[in-house]
């Protein structure tokens, strides 16, 4: 496993709880392994203190840089973090810089937003990509390698990676993927047609999905819960699995298979 010489820290601000840990840990850091410097632009490594919102904020921020995220878990669900439980925050940390931890590989998706032939915007996220009206009704033409394949009329339609699988994708009943699998989740949104299961696409093929038509000007695209576009009729919207990837450090064997015992209490 890669040496960590430098890291930075992240968290928010209004955070009470995330500012006290960042302060406790940057001080253990800077006492326990004076080698290790804090470096804000080109860090081997990021530490997050929050939940899986600010953790997904962090590998946006970092995605280019190369580095490994660390998130120590301060929020509600923690699918995203190394480190779920405080009691074991110093306990993780110097496995972490010890070299004892392994590395899941995690991609973003590409949301391209094409109008008039155009690509007018364009984003990455590494959780979803959601198309919906949130008052009204959407019809959407979903297709892959020029197929399609779903006409859905109903309150939109989600594509999942499977980093996301345990965010909104489950919210709405789609299936629960393991992150280290390439592949897109296309899960569809209070469909009034017959209803079908969510799709799990190879990650080399393509989602293209039409803007049929809408009853009010309310119909949005927003990815990681961060970006939002506003859609127009015939606008096409892009989505493939991205070759940009992130490194989330994970200290225990079979993690997210843990996790998911730990939340839902698989036996």
């Amino acid at each position: 496993m890669k040496k960590i010489k430098s890291v930075t820290i992240y968290f928010r601000q209004n955070q009470k709880q995330a500012v006290l840990w960042s302060q406790k840990i940057e001080q253990y850091i800077k006492q326990q392994y004076k080698t290790i410097k804090f470096d804000n632009k080109h860090p081997d490594a990021v530490l997050v203190f929050g939940g899986d919102g600010t953790i997904l904020e962090a590998s946006r921020k970092y995605k280019d840089k190369k580095s490994i995220i660390f998130g120590f878990n301060l929020g509600q669900v923690g699918f995203l973090a190394s480190v779920r439980d405080k009691k074991f925050f110093y306990y993780g940390l110097n496995n972490f810089l010890n070299q004892k931890y392994h590395i899941c590989k995690r991609y973003f998706l590409k949301i391209e937003l094409i109008r008039n032939k155009k690509i007018i915007n364009s984003a990455f996220a590494l959780n979803d990509t959601v198309i919906q009206s949130p008052t009204n009704m959407v019809k959407l033409n979903v297709s892959s390698n020029k197929h399609t394949f779903q006409l859905i009329y109903g309150t939109g339609v989600l594509i999942s990676t499977a980093t996301g699988s345990t965010a909104y994708n489950l919210s709405a009943h789609g299936p629960i993927v393991s992150p280290d699998i390439k592949c897109l989740i296309i899960t569809e949104l209070f469909d009034h047609n017959l209803p079908t299961p969510s799709i799990i696409l190879n990650h080399h093929q393509e989602i293209s999905i039409k803007v049929i038509d809408f009853r009010l000007q309310d119909v949005v695209l927003i990815s990681d819960g961060n970006n939002f576009w506003n859609l127009q009729k015939n606008d096409i919207i892009k989505i493939k699995l991205s070759t940009k990837s992130i490194d989330f450090a994970e200290i225990d064997d079979n993690y997210f298979l843990k996790s998911l015992h730990e939340k839902f209490l698989f036996h």
